[in-house]
């Protein structure tokens, strides 16, 4: 038993396992040799027995069937019918002598083997004398006395050697009935043999493992009950409790940490009581100090609000300067949209006009032309009248009508040089009008380029202002959070002024619990020694108020800057006020 303690808790239940698995190992092992011997009786019936009693009937069937067609082939005389008969009889032939083939393969024993010698004598014996009753029942067609020669040997011969084969097929399966019921009745001895041998095996384990299993139990809830037997005491405040173990395993080792445990918990309550009167002291000046900060954070806030408000104002008229800016810059770009497309109109009003000076001077050409014309039916139709003269009577008609030409030809013409002089005249009102055109283009593009500069300067006036209000915004945004944190640091002082009264009556209340613990008489001498160290701390309380007071007389700029040192303690104080004794003590 002593050798057991000293094995590891891992090593005692790993030789549980072991123990308990050689069992079952050992139960496999008999198991399976017994489940192999049972196993020849279940494999033996399904592949011997059963195929064995289905041969034989079926071969008993088909030496019935046979002796019915024999039967029907002598009874018929269509000759059609005795060769269908005569067919069925042969392919009932070969199955029989199959089913005996067969049969050899799933022979028993001598006296089977000799069952299916006998009855395949006496299927050759009736088969054969089968084929000689058919041949005459055939020639009976031809011969009536072959008929009467078939009848006689179905009656005689046939049944004489029929009935002993049925005999000895029903004995065949008499006793292969025999066989099975014997088999079963092994099968049945062997699997109460294997139940018993089980039994036997399963106690004995059982006993083994139930022995180990205490053994071992007992090994491991000695040592954790004298272990939890500690840990009761020291919940209830017992500091003075001693564990002492022999062993080496790993319970011996949690015996000998938690002894350990104990006594460094007693020097770490002392510790804790040497600490409570000095936290208490602190608690008192920290509350003394975070007043005087209150008030100054206080005025500080107020004085952030008023800057606040001014900024804002500022900001909002900045927003509508910036606001007026912006239209006053669509508005430009508006107008120089207009100028452009001013400027794109005379220009195609410059286009329509050179195409109107071009088509004048053409059709001043065209007028020449027909001038020329005109002139030169002028010359024709006086020749004409010159030869219409010297013809003489013939020729009077004629001169009629050289005259109408020529008077055409004097009208062509003036009415040519009319309009050539009123194109002529349009032609240079045109002239005039496109160079009125051109310098009205030039006027139109210098003002595009100049409310182009209107336009640039409307919109640099408008980014300047959208920059400023974003400065003021931003000085806004960052007078709103220094508001924000100055309100915010008030906030917080006033949580850690509640926060070291919280922890003086925590620290109180915490004295009070820790003294709930019983410590020996050196813990407690050095407990009053500390506190006896501790009563000279009082005097330097005065110094501690000086460096806090001139902190606050600079200006009130610099005063955000130790925000974060005053904030960082809050969350623990104020994590600790809502605890009482019993959050304390389980931090602790």
């Amino acid at each position: 038993m002593d050798a057991l303690k000293n094995l590891r808790v891992g090593s005692r239940l790993g030789l549980a396992f072991a123990v308990l698995l050689a069992l079952l190992l050992a139960m496999a092992g008999v198991g399976a040799l017994l489940t192999k011997s049972l196993n020849h009786y279940v494999e033996y019936y399904p592949e011997n027995i059963l195929p064995s009693l289905r041969i034989i009937h079926q071969i008993d069937g088909g030496i019935a069937d046979a002796r019915r067609l024999e039967q029907q082939h002598i009874l018929t005389d269509d000759d059609k019918d005795k060769k269908a008969i005569g067919s069925q009889l042969a392919k009932i032939r070969e199955d029989v002598r199959q089913r005996l083939k067969d049969y050899a393969l799933h022979v028993a024993d001598d006296e089977d083997g000799a069952w299916l010698k006998t009855v395949s004598q006496g299927v050759e014996a009736y088969l054969a004398g089968q084929e000689k009753l058919l041949k005459a029942s055939d020639d009976s067609a031809s011969d009536p006395t072959q008929g009467t020669a078939a009848r006689e040997m179905s009656a005689g011969a046939a049944r004489s050697t029929f009935l002993p084969l049925r005999e000895n097929v029903s004995k065949w399966w008499d006793y292969n009935e025999r066989l099975a019921a014997a088999t079963a009745a092994a099968a049945e001895s062997a699997y109460r043999r294997v139940l018993l041998i089980f039994g036997v095996a399963s106690a004995v384990g059982l006993v083994i493992g139930v022995l180990a299993a205490l053994a071992i139990t007992r090994s491991i809830t000695g040592p954790v009950k004298r272990a939890s037997d500690a840990v009761k005491a020291v919940a209830g405040g017992d500091l003075t409790q001693r564990l002492h173990s022999s062993s080496r395993d790993e319970l011996g080792q949690l015996l000998t940490m938690l002894d350990e445990m104990t006594q460094n918990l007693a020097r770490m309550v002392s510790g804790v009581r040497q600490g409570c009167d000095q936290l208490s002291v602190a608690a008192a000046e920290i509350a003394q100090g975070n007043a005087d900060l209150s008030a100054r954070t206080e005025s500080q806030a107020s004085s952030l609000e008023q800057t606040a408000a001014s900024v804002e104002q500022m900001a909002a008229q900045i927003r509508a300067n910036a606001d007026n800016a912006r239209q006053a810059d669509q508005l430009a770009n508006h107008a120089s949209e207009v100028a452009g497309a001013g400027g794109v109109a005379v220009g195609e009003v410059v286009t329509t006009m050179d195409g109107i000076s071009t088509s004048s001077r053409k059709i001043a050409d065209i007028i020449g032309t027909i001038d020329g014309i005109a002139f030169q039916t002028n010359i024709l139709a006086l020749n004409a009248a010159v030869e219409a003269a010297r013809a003489g009577e013939q020729g009077r008609g004629f001169a009629v009508v050289a005259g109408e030409v020529r008077l055409l030809a004097q009208r062509s013409a003036e009415a040519a040089k009319e309009i050539k002089s009123l194109i002529g005249d349009s032609v240079s009102k045109v002239e005039s009008g496109s160079a009125q055109v051109l310098a009205a283009r030039e006027t139109i593009g210098q003002m595009v380029n100049e409310v182009r500069k209107v336009t640039d300067l409307v919109g640099e006036i408008t980014v300047s202002s959208r920059e400023q209000s974003e400065g003021v915004g931003q000085i806004n945004a960052a007078v709103n959070q220094l508001d924000q944190a100055t309100q915010q640091n008030a906030a917080l002082v006033e949580q850690t002024a509640a926060a070291a009264e919280s922890m003086r009556m925590q620290t109180a209340k915490l004295n009070e619990a820790v003294s709930a613990f019983r410590v020996d008489a050196g813990a407690a001498t050095g407990r009053s020694a500390h506190k006896a160290a501790l009563r000279p701390v009082a005097a330097t309380r005065p110094p501690v108020h000086k460096p806090v007071a001139r902190a606050t007389a600079p200006k009130p700029a610099a005063q955000p800057r130790p925000a974060p040192a005053v904030a960082a303690p809050a969350p623990r104080a104020a994590a600790a006020a809502p605890g009482g004794g019993e959050g304390d003590w389980e931090t602790f």
